[in-house]
């Protein structure tokens, strides 16, 4: 098996260099355990860029699905269309009797609204005339002439 298979170079060519010339005091136990460790090293590297590169890829992925996915909603916004799912008819037979339901109570407080005002109306005029015959009848006890010429 050779390095480059691998992706990685003999340690002179990584800038590792051998072990004997770096570490001239070290057995040579010591420089394969260091040549080793340097391997372990590069292996860990190399399997996390991979890692990066492929949780790259994904989240490009996912933002181009949720671009199109939010293309798509805004196409059918701007047609009108609401992109939820389809209802079956007994849930829009329900929708449409709690939306009658509704109307009909906003229907009823209305016309009770407009009875009140139609009352109060009433009772208003009714009020006034009284006043003003009241008014009268004071005026032509107080004015009996002045009262005979205003009929």
């Amino acid at each position: 098996m050779s390095f480059a298979s691998i992706g990685l170079l003999p340690l002179q060519a990584s800038g590792v260099g051998p072990p004997q010339q770096r570490h001239p005091f070290l057995s040579k136990e010591e420089h394969a355990f260091l040549a080793a460790h340097e391997y372990t090293k590069a292996f860990e590297r190399i399997r996390e860029e991979e890692e990066l590169k492929q949780r790259a890829k994904e989240q490009q992925k996912r933002d181009r699905k949720e671009k199109k996915a939010r293309a798509k909603a805004q196409a059918a916004e701007a047609k009108g269309h609401t992109l939820g799912p389809k209802k079956t008819t007994a849930q829009r037979l329900k929708t449409y009797l709690k939306v009658k339901a509704i109307r009909k109570r906003q229907e009823a407080l209305n016309q009770a609204r407009l009875e009140k005002k139609r009352r109060r109306k009433e009772k208003r005029a009714e009020r006034k005339t009284k006043a003003e015959h009241s008014i009268s009848i004071v005026r032509s006890k107080l004015f009996p002439k002045i009262h005979r010429y205003h009929r």
